[in-house]
């Protein structure tokens, strides 16, 4: 399966810091801020997903 990264630009200087230090484990220290907001936001759609799937 071919898929294309699709980029995107957001303002998130008023939450950076929030996604910084919401886990204090080392791993999440040493990913890039966009792979912590990317875990981020997978994590809260399978947790949606699971929401609506238990409906």
């Amino acid at each position: 399966m071919n898929q294309q990264r699709e980029r995107l630009s957001i303002e998130i200087g008023d939450i950076r810091e929030q996604v910084e230090s919401c886990r204090d484990d080392a791993a999440w220290q040493e990913l890039p801020l966009s792979a912590k907001l990317r875990v981020l936001i997978k994590e809260r759609l399978e947790q949606l997903q699971t929401a609506k799937d238990s409906k």
